[in-house]
């Protein structure tokens, strides 16, 4: 339910709204590309802070309440919006109700609950974000189209509020609440649940100081420039190249139909085969779909890209979650992970004003998306680099 939501709707979606609002608003796309940048200034902010917070408040479950209100306040000042200050004040609501509702929560959860087989349940668990893309997207489109953006933001006030109420009431943070043990404590350590295993590992502290982290950190923020900033333009992209607004939608459904199948399996292949072969499917998809969005002559191409990028889009959710956890598991996985998160949302509000600016000075995305696939493989050389000979 918080995948579906949190992720499917409330981020899933947003692509779908940045013509409608330019072309009505009057805004540039560079001015409206700030509105990403500081909700993602703010999402950066809130998974730095989550460790802390998480320790102030008493657990995950507080957390979630303040991100989900804070969802429902972004979209009801957006709903409103007369002036670009509007967006920029909603996306600073935005940017923490994501970060406080799914980006770090989900996966501290499942490291939490399970000892085994992280890789296929977190990926299973942030398949809801994809199926929210599939069902969603059409939808939202289709609100956009017969009622407004405006109209469109305030049926997704009803439907967070709908989802994630349940969602808050079923929420358990760990096992041990419940008198249980994670998934897989019969043959490990419950590393969640014992006090003496949860200062085992690495720590923040010790992580920082080797190259091996600073370099994972210089590829995750080259992931983040490229590869949001490009889904987050890519729908405005096909309406610029002629495409209808509902067939645009519907290759946006596509582009998470894609990113479901391929998160389950591509948590399956983790769990089997390391991490390294995660990182080469999701990267090489991402340079195949780009390329086809940037020709884009008509919506056959429109759908390659999506099925392509689909894949490459789980870097957004699941692959830094498996990295971390299969090179920082234990007592500080929950900061470093908040730490990597945020290095990546820091990617997505550098990238995503450079894809405005590049807009505005050639009326094209396709430069920027060209820009995009050379970051890319940069960081997949710094990535591989940095993981050398390791068995991951």
């Amino acid at each position: 339910l918080i995948a579906i939501i949190g992720l499917g709707l409330a981020n899933g979606t947003l692509s779908l709204y940045v013509k409608p609002i330019c072309d009505d608003l009057g805004f540039s796309r560079r001015a409206y590309s700030m509105v990403y940048t500081i909700a993602y200034i703010f999402q950066m902010t809130a998974c730095l802070t989550f460790g802390a917070v998480q320790n102030r408040l008493g657990g995950v479950k507080q957390i979630f309440l303040i991100g989900a209100s804070s969802l429902i306040a972004a979209f009801a000042i957006y709903s409103q919006a007369q002036s670009i200050l509007y967006f920029y004040i909603g996306a600073a609501f935005f940017g923490i109700g994501i970060g406080y509702t799914a980006a770090v929560p989900l996966s501290v959860m499942v490291a939490n609950w399970f000892i085994e087989k992280k890789g296929t349940i977190l990926s299973t668990i942030y398949s809801g974000s994809g199926i929210g893309g599939i069902i969603l997207n059409p939808i939202v489109g289709n609100w956009i189209a017969t009622a407004g953006w405006r109209a469109s933001y305030l049926f997704s006030i009803l439907l967070i509020l709908i989802f994630l109420t349940p969602a808050y009431i079923l929420l358990r943070e760990k096992p041990s609440v419940m008198g249980l043990l994670p998934f897989g404590a019969s043959s490990q350590t419950a590393i969640n649940n014992d006090p003496q295993q949860e200062l085992s590992g690495t720590s923040l502290e010790q992580a920082w100081k080797t190259p091996l982290f600073r370099r994972i950190v210089g590829a995750i923020l080259l992931f983040g420039i490229s590869i949001q900033p490009v889904y987050v333009n890519a729908a405005a992209h096909l309406g610029e190249v002629g495409l209808n607004s509902q067939i645009v939608a519907i290759i946006m459904g596509v582009v998470f139909l894609s990113n479901t199948i391929s998160k389950i399996l591509l948590g399956m292949i983790n769990d089997k085969y390391g991490i390294k072969l995660v990182l080469m499917i999701n990267n090489l998809f991402f340079c195949i779909g780009t390329l086809f969005l940037i020709f884009t002559p008509n919506a056959t191409f429109g759908f390659a890209f999506a099925s392509f990028f689909g894949v490459s889009y789980t870097m957004t959710s699941i692959t830094i979650p498996m990295l971390t956890s299969t090179l920082y598991p234990g007592r500080d996985y929950g900061k470093i992970l908040g730490i990597l998160v945020a290095i990546q949302t820091a990617g997505y509000a550098l990238g995503t004003p450079l894809n405005g600016f590049f807009f505005d000075l050639f009326h094209s995305y396709s430069y920027s998306f060209g820009l995009a696939i050379l970051l890319d493989l940069i960081a997949v050389t710094l990535v591989f680099n940095a993981l050398g000979d390791r068995h991951v």
